[in-house]
């Protein structure tokens, strides 16, 4: 693929690093040594928050948008610092929690509509975004 060149390889990564933030506001060590560590070898990141509405984050639609919202960004700018200019991804797998399943049920109405609300704060960002369900 790279036929042993590093500067190809560092241009053209072939995979991305993701991190996730532990809801509720909560950076772990593994995702700080990938947002910090992982721009050493050219790949890019995705900050993705898996907070779940009703359980690590507010009931409310628009609550577990913020604090989804507050970890990615964490995440996005500890990345940054690191490596600034480092190609970043603002990721989501927030959902509600289904508390007659006990379950995040992913294909919910409701992860529609917070997927939505992280499309829209991604285009204010102006970043890339990967939501759940797609």
């Amino acid at each position: 693929m790279y036929d042993g060149d590093e500067e190809k390889a560092l241009k053209e990564p072939f995979l991305m690093v993701g991190g996730c933030p532990s809801s509720p506001l909560q950076l772990d060590h593994t995702a700080c040594i990938m947002a910090t560590e992982g721009g050493d070898y050219g790949f890019p990141m995705m900050s993705l928050s898996m907070a779940m509405g009703a359980a690590s984050s507010p009931i409310h639609l628009a609550g577990t948008l913020v604090t989804h919202n507050a970890e990615v960004l964490a995440l996005v700018v500890l990345t940054q610092l690191a490596h600034p200019g480092r190609n970043t991804y603002y990721g989501s797998s927030t959902t509600s929690f289904d508390f007659y399943s006990n379950s995040a049920p992913v294909g919910s109405p409701e992860l529609g509509l917070i997927s939505a609300g992280v499309a829209q704060l991604a285009q204010y960002y102006k970043m890339p975004t990967i939501v759940a369900g797609t």
